[in-house]
């Protein structure tokens, strides 16, 4: 999607309508959704996992994630969306600097299978790669809102940049992290603002070409990588290692049928199907309520991201038009990416539902990344009817796609 033209004064910006609920409502169904099978799940996961813990003990967990992660929402509304670029970038940089230093840093850094994704400290943890998430998203979009219609042109401006920015997170995330899942979120964030800031094709191909190159090398690079690879075009070769993940997770989606074992009935969740609460949630979903849970599912985030394409659309400047376009790109592609990955479309990736999985880190960023979008959809310029009669046919106190009262005198 192509920036508009569109120019907006300070005084424009000022004026504030209702934000666009729907925004709120389909992300409350997932969380919701999420919550429910937790539920379902948490008694079986807290004694096979924990053994000595209450048996909601994964439920109670979640219910302090989506409330902490709600107090972080609703602080995101109220901020408005010019102060993430004048005055808290900055901020989010050196917390993820520190974040990424601290997975360094023994006693911190909390490693696991080879790969140290997580920093505690006492009782909390959280994964630095969820915080680098939302600041690519603020950073690219104000390093692109501010380059001029020339400047766009110039590859040193746009490209070597964009460029540099992956290699560098590539280092951490990619090497030293291992995670190639949200490398994927990160370059689809950047190659989406990159494309929407109105640079030209040639250039989005040279990105590509060696995001592509390089991508592929880290792959080959790195053996368990390889053999992932290799499940997925031979699912049936090594069923009890590297093809067990998959093909667990096919058969608790194959078992679900039409309409689902039904809530609470999961086979899979004892001991059968790994990360049952977190990446293979999808998974765990259709073999409960089946392919029409599923769907519903799928549903919700198409709507959610329909609805985040309108507020871009109808965004009021350059800036949070990217910043809108950024935060879908990292919502879709997350989505997408889980579930293709639970149903064989792609090589298996580990990587939460949006909203969805059991965890407090990707649901808080997430959380505060839509609050940011809800802002903006506050101060959407509305598009101006074609005719009296058309305007008169719209029945509605507020237009759907801004909120904005239909009756309302447009100015150009």
């Amino acid at each position: 999607m192509k920036p508009t033209s569109r120019s907006s004064s300070p005084n424009e910006k000022r004026r504030r309508h209702r934000a666009d609920v729907s925004l709120i409502m389909i992300t409350m169904l997932l969380t919701l959704v999420g919550l429910i099978v937790i539920y379902a799940l948490s008694p079986i996961l807290s004694h096979r996992l924990l053994d000595d813990v209450s048996q909601n003990y994964f439920m109670y967990g979640q219910i302090r994630n989506i409330l902490l992660a709600l107090v972080a929402f609703f602080i995101a509304v109220n901020i408005n969306w010019t102060k993430w670029k004048s005055k808290l970038l900055p901020i989010l940089i050196i917390a993820s600097i520190a974040a990424l230093v601290m997975t360094f840093i023994p006693g911190l850094a909390i490693t696991e299978k080879g790969a140290t994704r997580w920093v505690g400290m006492g009782p909390f943890s959280f994964q630095p790669s969820e915080l680098i998430k939302l600041t690519v998203v603020i950073g690219v979009a104000a390093w692109f809102a501010s380059l001029k219609e020339k400047e766009l042109k110039d590859y040193k401006r746009t490209l070597a940049p964009a460029i540099g920015l992956l290699g560098v997170v590539s280092l951490f995330v990619l090497v030293h992290q291992r995670d190639l899942g949200t490398m994927l979120v990160i370059a689809a964030v950047v190659v989406a603002i990159f494309f929407a800031s109105g640079v030209s094709l040639k250039q989005l191909g040279v990105l590509l070409g060696i995001g592509g190159t390089f991508g592929a090398a880290s792959i080959a690079l790195f053996p368990h990588r390889m053999e992932r690879i290799r499940t997925y075009f031979s699912p049936g070769d090594n069923l009890a290692e590297t093809g067990y993940h998959l093909h667990q997770a096919l058969i608790a989606v194959g078992s679900g049928g039409m309409f689902g074992l039904g809530l609470g009935r999961s086979v899979q969740v004892y001991g059968y199907l790994p990360e049952a609460a977190n990446d293979s949630i999808f998974a765990i979903i259709g073999e409960m309520f089946g392919f029409l849970g599923a769907s519903f599912v799928l549903i919700l985030f198409g709507l959610l991201i329909f609805r985040m394409l309108m507020v871009a659309e109808g965004a009021p400047d350059r800036f949070s038009q990217l910043l809108v376009v950024g935060v879908l790109a990292w919502l879709g592609t997350q989505a997408v990416v889980n579930m293709m990955s639970m149903l064989g479309i792609i090589p298996l990736t580990g990587i939460p539902l949006p909203f969805v999985s059991y965890g407090g880190s990707s649901l808080l960023f997430m959380m505060i990344a839509l609050g940011i979008v809800v802002n903006i959809s506050k101060y959407t310029v509305r598009r101006p009817y074609a005719d009296r009669s058309s305007r008169r046919r719209q029945r509605r106190t507020h237009n759907a796609y801004t909120g904005r009262r239909v009756g309302a005198q447009i100015t150009k």
